[in-house]
């Protein structure tokens, strides 16, 4: 479901099988034996603390010194037994935690709400009444914004409104928040949008299909974007630029983007492997991939030391960085003590 790294370095991975805590050797792991409410994982999130909190479907969990404890009397009576589908530890302290209910028993539809603990009390905040999803919580200029079905949802004192409704149009659903030259960037399933200071800026991309989580990346100086369609556009303070098969890149569906440290843009394809630009032609290691994992890349990511991790179908795919060729790992096989119900990876 989701991979965060702590500010220890260690990586943890929510699966709907257990927590398992890497730590580049072995996997420690967490089960409802060890402590947790429910064994379906939905993420975790870092306090200033060090501790580790964990959304579950029945509950939430705290981590701390690799030891599951007791969750806060304050928090037990709000969140225990209940589906915990996103968390976010703001600047100010604050644990965000979105939940999942039913209304009503007879009802198969589930709702979302939002609360917020701040160490000492738990203060709910209200939502516009059709929220059924959260998809991301995350701060900026000083607030706390929400993706939601509804669409971009701002927070303010203990309430909400929602922002997009009269700003871009109804019927608009936001899937995932970044931010980049002091702007809010906003995909959603009517394209891409900036927001600042109030003010909704339309962009050459509003026309594009939904854009998702792992389609958006962006550091200090580029916005790299990833269509459903094969075009792939890079975002710089000075200029857009967009590519596509006639550039030389691939023809299938953009799965996922991303930047690496030496701004080289890495582009991963459904069932066509990964390509990287930095300057054309771009480099492709399709047929490495078509071997392993059926083509399908999920997940990129390179490291400090600059060597390329992939997480695709049917497992993790490690190259160093003067390296030619991949070496697999099979999370069941190769990782140690690792409870990982599947070979799939869909986060790094």
């Amino acid at each position: 479901n989701e991979i965060m790294q702590d500010s220890k370095g260690y990586l943890w991975i929510s699966t709907y099988d257990g927590l398992n805590q890497f730590d580049g050797d072995v996997f420690n792991c967490f089960y409802r034996e060890d402590g947790l409410y429910g064994h379906e994982i939905e993420c975790t999130s870092e306090d200033r603390f060090g501790r580790i909190w964990v959304a579950t479907r029945r509950g939430l969990n705290c981590i701390e010194n690799d030891q599951v404890i007791a969750t806060p009397a304050e928090l037990q009576k709000t969140v225990l037994s209940n589906h915990v589908s996103k968390l976010y530890y703001s600047g100010d302290d604050r644990l965000y935690i979105a939940l999942k209910t039913k209304r009503k028993l007879s009802q198969n539809r589930f709702y979302s709400s939002l609360l917020y603990w701040d160490h000492i009390n738990t203060v709910d905040v209200k939502l516009p009444s059709d929220t059924t999803e959260i998809f991301q919580i995350i701060e900026f200029d000083s607030s706390i914004f929400l993706a939601s079905n509804l669409g971009l949802i701002k927070l303010s004192a203990d309430s909400s409104f929602l922002i997009t409704e009269s700003s871009i149009e109804q019927s608009i659903s936001v899937s995932c928040l970044s931010t980049f030259n002091n702007k809010l960037v906003i995909g959603t399933n009517k394209g891409l949008f900036f927001y600042k200071d109030s003010i909704f800026r339309d962009t050459t991309f509003s026309y594009f299909d939904t854009i998702s989580v792992n389609q958006l990346y962006s550091n200090d100086k580029y916005l790299l974007i990833g269509e459903k369609k094969e075009f792939f556009h890079l975002y710089s303070s000075t200029k857009i630029e967009s590519f596509s098969r006639l550039d030389g890149a691939h023809t299938s569906r953009i799965i996922s983007v991303f930047i690496d440290r030496e701004e080289s843009f890495w582009i991963s394809y459904w069932g066509d492997g990964l390509i990287k630009y930095r300057e054309k032609p771009f480099v492709t290691y399709t047929k490495q991939f078509n071997r392993y994992v059926g083509g399908t890349v999920h997940a990129i990511y390179v490291d400090e030391e600059e060597n390329l991790w992939v997480g695709g179908s049917n497992g993790m795919f490690f190259k160093p960085k003067e390296a030619r060729f991949f070496k697999r790992y099979f999370p069941k096989r190769d990782f140690t003590n690792c409870k990982m119900n599947s070979n799939s990876i869909w986060g790094i």
